[in-house]
């Protein structure tokens, strides 16, 4: 799995910015956030620009791109937060397989812990 050549062709597909915080480390500085902020966590800004934050592998930095652009493709019908994640999620798993990407079990694994974190109501550490 290619990160690089996945951000492009995820770029070019979907119109969007990604703005990885790996190639800009001082990122955290310009938005007024904390460094810690960005580790193992990414956002979605409108539904046109992803930040990816620092993850110790590519393929969990290419699951929270595709969880962060799922969140852009989820339209109405979530029941909360919860149901909103999951779907995001779901959709990001959808993804790697449109791209020929099967996540290893232990990256399977670190997404539900993502979701788990919003089952235990703990929004306030969610990485994902």
């Amino acid at each position: 799995m290619n990160y690089d050549g996945v951000v492009s062709k995820v770029k070019q597909r979907f119109g969007i910015e990604i703005i990885d915080v790996e190639q800009r480390p001082d990122y955290y500085k310009e938005v007024g956030m904390e460094e810690r902020d960005f580790i193992d966590r990414s956002y979605i800004i409108g539904k046109d620009t992803v930040v990816l934050g620092v993850y110790d592998n590519d393929e969990r930095r290419i699951a929270s791109l595709f969880h962060e652009l799922g969140h852009t493709l989820v339209v109405g019908g979530c029941g909360g937060q919860l149901d909103y994640e999951e779907v995001a999620w779901k959709k990001a798993v959808e993804l790697a397989i449109e791209y020929n990407i099967v996540f290893s079990s232990d990256t399977m694994l670190w997404i539900d812990n993502q979701v788990n974190t919003y089952r235990r109501g703990n929004k306030s550490d969610t990485r994902s």
